[in-house]
């Protein structure tokens, strides 16, 4: 603090960049995460009903909150890391939430073809521990930082940069039978243009195209 007060001469108002601890970051971004959670212009109705009705599995959960630690995480060591959470209720939805640095397009590459599988080898890991899983939401977070010493109170949103990519699929798709899960979505939603031709022949079959 007294080196912001230093260099700017005033107290930092809420928009400025300074956080000052990793609780202050992580709320921030849990923030951030829920923002886009709650509503993203860029998205269709049917993938904003898709993932509120998976969300809605996790009503004492803090979700944005769970997942904006391993967002920061992957901000200071620019690493990939995951985390899974269960539904506590009959439905056992599940969401998959990874963070990569950088940025969805910068990714695409290491991505085409190595996107759908470990999405299938998550449920088929619940599931073999003997998780019903009803369904998968998958969140993909690409997280930027662009800190700038000589402007420190440059406001949060110049500074930190995240976007999310969802994805979905039922249990059924890989055989698993939830007839508890009635409530969640029984299609699936891909991002098409991580899915070789072979994934997407793969993908049609279990819905019958």
């Amino acid at each position: 603090m007294e080196r912001y007060l230093a260099l700017v001469g005033q107290e930092p108002d809420t928009k400025s960049s300074l956080l000052l601890d990793d609780e202050d970051r992580v709320a921030y971004i849990a923030h951030r995460i829920s923002q886009i959670l709650d509503y993203d212009p860029r998205d269709a109705a049917k993938a904003i009903s898709l993932r509120h009705t998976v969300l809605a599995h996790f009503p004492d959960i803090n979700v944005a909150g769970f997942f904006a630690e391993k967002a920061l995480e992957t901000l200071l060591d620019r690493q990939y890391h995951n985390r899974t959470l269960v539904a506590p209720d009959e439905t056992r939805a599940a969401i998959l939430f990874n963070a990569r640095y950088g940025t969805a397009r910068q990714h695409q590459r290491a991505r085409y073809g190595n996107y759908f599988g470990p999405m299938l080898s998550t449920v088929k890991n619940l599931v073999d521990r003997g998780i019903a899983v009803g369904g998968l939401l998958q969140i993909d977070a690409f997280v930027m930082d662009s800190p700038d010493v000589k402007a420190p109170a440059k406001p949060l949103a110049q500074v930190f940069e995240l976007d999310l990519e969802f994805s979905y699929i039922p249990g059924y798709f890989v055989g698993c039978v939830n007839k508890a899960a009635a409530s969640l979505p029984k299609g699936a939603m891909f991002v098409p243009g991580l899915l070789t031709p072979e994934q997407v022949r793969a993908i049609e079959k279990p819905f019958g195209r």
